[in-house]
Order: structure tokens, then sequence, then C-alpha cells
């Protein structure tokens, strides 16, 4: 999912997450005059979202009446989505799709694909869950918009299970289709209005790119209204506002989601360019203070900076986030992976090899450990 800055920078799923349950904003926050909100719009239910295909239901039916057992079921699903000989399924970054659309195209986004994959498990009678993954703060930048990467995936959970070598020990599986941002940690469970709200977030951004103000903001708004909590969906908003020169409008819908997510340092940023764009110096230097706070206690951040000097290859300044990172978490697999690949690329081994003897001591069966140690060999 993603956000919106700058000029504009959207939030997008991948998945975002909300700090604190908020209630529905009240009427005052809503423009629907100016974006001629048209009350007999259908947008996608639930039940459209998460409704696989028939014949597909047919063949999970004759699954269950074999009496598979739970290993076999979820056997059976991991063979469905990852070893289709036929057509494998692709990673789709930027269009969000229902499971019988992403099933049907075997392509998809993180969010569909965690859809699809949650659709088969529940049919299939599997104890499965939807979750939001905490990643790097990482910006993309396409053209005057940048969108702002989050991540969801999916969980099966039971005792009976054993996974050890597809990236779960025994007693759970997690399910993700990228693996830049896979970890193996548990993370917060999402119902299925929650995984709803981010799915219309993310159509409003896609209409929003298309220049469909009225739908994108038909979107925004149903998904603030299906998990009022959702601050991304807020952030969007509001910068879709500014965008139509409705600034009392965009700082309402901010103050109503800060009222309770009082540290979320995206929706302060957000109000920031709301300031800007009205000439509000002050306020906007007023913020400063409470976005880096936040920031400088948040390891994503600085995961999120180490990541990007990475990819510019400014090695010894990604090592010094990575770094700040460490010493901020403990247990966190990606931060003790990413170290060892910056070290790596500067020359120091010893260090690698501390990072390595960490992450294996984390997770034995990290799936970039044997990569990393290979490389390790060869230097």
């Amino acid at each position: 999912m993603r956000i919106f800055m700058s000029s504009v920078i959207i939030f997008l799923l991948c998945a975002c997450s909300g700090s604190g349950q908020l209630r529905a904003p009240n009427q005052s926050v809503w423009n629907d005059a100016h974006f001629a909100a048209n009350a007999e719009l259908k947008l996608i239910t639930k039940d459209e979202l998460f409704t696989i295909d028939a014949d597909l239901q047919h063949q999970i039916n004759l699954q269950i009446q074999q009496g598979a057992s739970t290993q076999d079921r979820a056997n059976h699903l991991l063979e469905m989505i990852y070893h289709d000989s036929n057509a494998p399924f692709l990673y789709e970054s930027y269009h969000s799709t229902t499971a019988s659309e992403t099933w049907k195209n075997k392509r998809g986004n993180c969010i569909s694909l965690t859809i699809l994959a949650y659709s088969l498990g529940k049919s299939l009678q599997l104890p499965i869950a939807m979750q939001e993954v905490d990643v790097p703060l990482q910006f993309d930048r396409q053209g005057n918009t940048e969108y702002i990467n989050a991540h969801v995936n999916t969980i099966i959970l039971s005792p009976a299970l054993t996974f050890n070598k597809t990236g779960g020990g025994k007693g759970f599986m997690l399910i993700d289709f990228d693996p830049e941002l896979f970890t193996m940690r548990r993370s917060r469970a999402l119902s299925e209005d929650e995984i709803l709200a981010r799915f219309y977030n993310n159509l409003g951004a896609e209409f929003w790119a298309k220049k469909n103000k009225e739908l994108a903001y038909a979107y925004f708004k149903a998904a603030i209204m299906t998990d009022p909590s959702f601050s991304s969906a807020y952030s969007n908003l509001a910068q879709l506002y500014v965008q139509q020169g409705l600034f009392t409008y965009a700082e309402d819908i901010l103050r109503h989601a800060l009222n309770t997510n009082r540290n979320d340092a995206v929706m302060m940023r957000t109000l920031q360019t709301v300031y800007f764009a009205e000439s509000k110096n002050a306020q906007v230097l007023g913020l400063n203070a409470a976005i880096k706070a936040n920031e400088e206690a948040n390891p994503y951040y600085w995961m999120g900076l180490g990541m990007r000097a990475m990819f510019d290859k400014n090695y010894q300044v990604a090592i010094k986030h990575f770094e700040k990172a460490e010493k901020l978490t403990h247990g966190f697999e990606e931060i003790h992976q990413s170290l060892a690949e910056a070290y790596l690329r500067t020359g120091e081994k010893q260090k690698a090899e501390t990072q390595l003897a960490m992450l294996k001591n984390l997770n034995p069966d990290n799936p970039k450990l044997n990569f990393l140690r290979l490389k390790l060999a060869v230097r």
C-alpha cells in the first residue's frame, strides 16, 4: 500500500498500519459534493473480495471430503499457490484484485496474493489468518508522486504443522510472496474488515494515479469508514483534499486521526504538507521536533535509510543506519541480515561473520543465511 507527500505521497499495500482505535469521523470532514460522490456507486463488497470461483471451490471440497489432515491440506494450499506448473503466480506491484481475479490472472501484488491465499486456506478449513508486517520505511518516486510501501502476508497456525523448509517452525507457517520483505516474525493479525479497508485504500490510490479523483475519494472514504483506525487512508484523503485546494478539510481529517494516533510520523508529515501549502510556516516548524523524536526511536526508519544507502552503494552510510536500528531492537533477523550484507560489501569479514552467527542463532532456517555464508566464503 502507499502514501502521499512532497508533490504527492500515497500509502499503498501491501498494507499500512494504524496505531490506535479511532471512531468514524463525523460528516464535517467529508466533501461529497466536490467529488460528485454518487450514492449509487457499487463498491467491491467483502464477499466479492474473498469469494473464489465455483469450480475452484469444488476442487477444494474434494480435498476436504477425502479427510485430508491439516498438514496435507496446508501442503495442498502451497501446491496451489507456489507450484502450479502450468501458470505459476507472478508478483505484480501496483494493481490490487479480488481473490477470484487474482486466481484467474495468475498474478497480483502482496495484498491480492494474501487475500487469495487466505481465501483458499479458509476454504480448505485451515486455521489461517492475515497479518500486517512492519517493514522499513521506503519511498518510491514515480513522476511527481511518491509511494510508501507497506506489507501484509498470511499465516497458518496449528500445533500439527511443521514447515521448517518453507518459512516457518513447528506450529505455524508463513505464506509470503515478496522475498525482499519476508520476515519470520509473527505480526499483528488483521480482520477481514481491516484487509477490506486496505484494499479500498489501494484502489483509491490506483484511481488517483489515473486522475479519477471521484473514485479515488470514494474508495479512500470507504477505507476509513470500514476501518476508522487505518491511518494511511486519512493521509491519502488529506493529500487528495490538498490537491483540490480543500485545505480546511485536509486539516480536519488529519486532526481527527491524530487525536488518537498522536505519534504517527507519516500523518504528521502529511499535516506538514498541508501547512506548507497554506504557507503556515510556524506550524510546519512546530511539527519538526515531534517527527524527529518519532523517527529517532523507530528502527524501521533507520532500516529504510540503510536500504536506500545500499541501493545508492553508500555502504558505510548504510552500516551507520543499520547499526542505529540494531541498537533500538532485539531479535530482528532482517537487521542482522542487512548488516551482514553491508559488512561484506565493505570487506569487513569478521563483522559479517558475527552478524551471520546472530542470524543463525535467531533462525537457522533463514532463507538468505546459506546465500550470505557462500558470499562470505568466496571473499
